[in-house]
């Protein structure tokens, strides 16, 4: 006898899991209703009280952006200190953060339940979850906590809250309603909106192994990303930095034999290229030498070069002192201080006896 299908339990089958999807009013499921901030512009919310069993409205959520795709996991991953747990990627960022700047590895949002209102895109009577930055989560407690504002997520007696960007990517600015007002005109209309909050915690549901693992796959990734922009640093002024140093020479140690002797080889031959490089260099300008002392001769003229010759010679020659012949009862000093043209000495006025002695 053939097995047939009991059409009776498929369905109750596709019912579970139509809820199990859908349980919490959405939660967890596939088909999520999102409110976007807007670039620029403004965008009116009223935030929803906390969830059933919730203390406070909302969920901070931790995440690890830039990191390597995982084939098991769509988008980023979540940071286990949103459940309150060690994350072995931030246990990687804390071991290098001194080094270098790592911000760009994590970032922090802030999720909420609520109306859109004002929208044509949106429907009043439907909450939607708002992703804001971790920055609103705190301001929205401080507005709960200070007795001037109150809880403007109460139902009944809360206040809207108008969103202003003036600039792209430029800070919001959050402007309380001074009126307050419920979120519906019915007791059975507010329990609706209600029960069609988002359960947060089912969105973001506490890690398993798996999930561990992965994480712990990645956090190995991401030191190997780190360590290889130290590495990139080493070429400036980081280079001189003993952690950069110690990367570098722990990365060398960790390499296979077969690729730390083809590094070797390559550093090997690198040198003997620069050497090489160094040698035809100084051949070039020896060369250059060579060729402008072969330029400045053919330069020259045959006047020049025996001007020059004859400078040559002159330099080289002896200074010739004139001998001066000593006439008869002449003093000691004639011959010594004479005056040429007169052809008498300077200091006693005898005279010279002839031509050649005053030469």
């Amino acid at each position: 006898m053939r097995q047939k299908i009991d059409f009776n339990v498929a369905a109750a089958l596709l019912e579970q899991k139509k809820k199990e999807k859908s349980d919490g009013g959405g939660g967890g499921g596939v088909d999520k209703r999102w409110a976007r901030m807007p670039d620029t512009g403004e965008l009116k919310v009223r935030f929803l009280p906390p969830y059933e069993g919730d203390p406070v409205p909302g969920m901070v959520i931790h995440k690890h952006y830039n990191l390597p795709k995982h084939d098991k996991i769509p988008g980023n991953i979540t940071c286990f200190k949103t459940w309150g747990l060690d994350c072995p990627i931030c246990s990687v960022i804390e071991e290098y953060k001194d080094r270098t700047n790592l911000d760009d590895f994590s970032g922090t949002s802030a999720y909420f339940n609520v109306l859109v209102l004002e929208s044509k895109e949106h429907n009043p009577a439907l909450p939607y979850i708002l992703q804001t930055s971790g920055y609103t989560y705190e301001w929205l407690l401080q507005q709960v906590l200070n007795s001037e504002v109150g809880d403007i997520t109460d139902v009944e007696d809360g206040a809207n809250v108008t969103f202003v960007r003036k600039k792209k990517k430029g800070a919001f600015e959050r402007i309380i309603s001074r009126r307050s007002s419920p979120i519906a005109d019915s007791t059975e209309k507010i329990d609706n909106i209600l029960g069609e909050m988002y359960d947060m915690k089912k969105i973001w549901r506490n890690p398993d192994d798996n999930y561990f693992n992965i994480a712990e796959e990645l956090a190995k990734k991401l030191r190997e990303i780190i360590e290889d922009r130290l590495i990139r640093l080493g070429s400036n002024a980081a280079g001189t930095d003993k952690a950069v140093r110690e990367v570098q020479e722990a990365k060398r140690r960790q390499e296979p034999d077969d690729r730390k002797a083809s590094r070797e080889d390559d550093d090997e031959a690198r040198r003997i290229r620069e050497e090489k490089e160094l040698q035809a260099l100084h051949a070039q300008k020896a060369l250059k030498l060579e060729e402008e002392e072969e330029r400045k001769k053919k330069e020259e003229t045959p006047s020049s070069r025996r001007r020059n010759v004859r400078d040559e010679e002159l330099k080289e020659e002896p200074k010739k002192e004139v001998e001066v012949k000593k006439t008869k009862n002449a003093p000691d000093c004639y011959g010594k201080e004479h005056n040429a043209v007169e052809r008498k000495c300077q200091i006693c006025q005898f005279e010279f006896d002839c031509d050649r002695a005053s030469k």
